[in-house]
């Protein structure tokens, strides 16, 4: 919702986006008013027109049942730290040890951020 003429200022109307979370990100351009600057003033009303016409549509999350969630990161960071383990550090596989440590760690994090968030809901059921 864009506030009413009457009732906002052109930052406003502009920032509204970022306000109602309408918009994930918005760009505000500086501009001299001296007359030296001429040039970066004209770049910079290009650049914002630009920026304009970008737009990229906000799609909400749907919600997931944390239970689950934390089930599923857990057998996920399970699955990849076999993964890694199960990974030979010599011949042609060997250039897959890295990226396979770092995806373990990852689904590791993510699982203990899930655990963490849930308060222990679903973290003690197999």
């Amino acid at each position: 919702m864009v506030p009413m003429k009457q009732m906002s200022t052109a930052a406003i109307e502009y920032l509204s986006g970022c306000m109602t979370g309408q918009a994930l990100l918005s760009m505000v351009v500086c501009m001299s008013t001296a007359t030296q600057n001429g040039w970066e003033t004209w770049f910079s009303c290009t650049y914002g027109e630009d920026l304009a016409k970008l737009r990229a549509p906000v799609k909400p999350r749907v919600q997931k049942d944390i239970a689950k969630y934390v089930k599923a990161t857990a057998k996920d960071a399970k699955e990849k730290e076999k993964a890694h383990a199960n990974t030979k550090t010599t011949g042609p596989s060997a250039k897959y040890v890295l990226p396979r440590k770092n995806a373990a760690f990852d689904a590791a994090q993510e699982a203990a951020l899930a655990a963490s968030l849930a308060g222990g809901v679903g973290a003690g059921d197999k």
